[in-house]
């Protein structure tokens, strides 16, 4: 069984198979799909959610080994693999993974209010240009993003930024943007704003 010292969960070496450890720095450590399902049993499920969505984004892991890594753990005569299950199964396969902490912050808000998901990483032309928003609710011609500190890096990309946001509200969108003092104290203003631009 797992050991746990000083906090920390070790699984014991008859729970790890040798394709799910790797090298690194000449220390053996299980590879991304195997500490992700294996974290989750030590952090909470916001900070699990993150990781996940991050770590497939940079492309450190797919999320379909992911999955796979939970099945073979929680299949019968195991310990299981504990909470990842739950967001797994809350995540559609295949569905893009969020740019960055702060969005999945606002589609957990989403979630936990009962509203309708919006369609995650939405391309759409806007006069000619290719335009991909956080998150959409193309019927209603409503988008959401985060405004984090550091997300433009640059002049440039900042006066991108704003271009981009022009040209939408031209065609007939509306901009929702949340910052993450608003989505991390404010989560019910947050959810009342989106539910009112959506008229709901």
């Amino acid at each position: 069984g797992d050991q746990e010292l000083k906090g920390l969960i070790v699984p014991s070496s008859g729970d790890i198979a040798r394709s799910q450890v790797i090298e690194s720095h000449g220390i053996q450590v299980t590879g991304p799909a195997r500490t992700l399902v294996d974290v989750g049993q030590v952090v909470s499920p916001a900070v699990l959610e993150q990781m996940v969505h991050r770590a497939v984004h940079l492309g450190i892991v797919r999320l379909q080994d992911v999955v796979d890594e939970y099945r073979a753990l929680s299949r019968p005569g195991r310990r299981g693999a504990g909470p990842i299950g739950e967001l797994l199964r809350s995540i559609a396969p295949g569905m893009a993974a969020a740019e960055s902490v702060l969005e999945v912050l606002i589609l957990r808000i989403i979630r936990d209010a009962g509203l309708p998901e919006p369609v995650r990483q939405f391309e759409l032309a806007v006069d000619g240009r290719r335009v991909r928003l956080d998150f959409a609710y193309p019927d209603q011609l409503v988008f959401l993003e985060g405004d984090g500190f550091g997300a433009h890096g640059t002049r440039s990309a900042f006066e991108r930024d704003r271009a981009r946001q022009n040209l939408l509200v031209v065609a007939g969108w509306r901009p929702l943007r949340f910052t993450w003092r608003q989505a991390r104290f404010e989560p019910h203003a947050v959810s009342a704003t989106v539910a009112a631009a959506l008229g709901l």
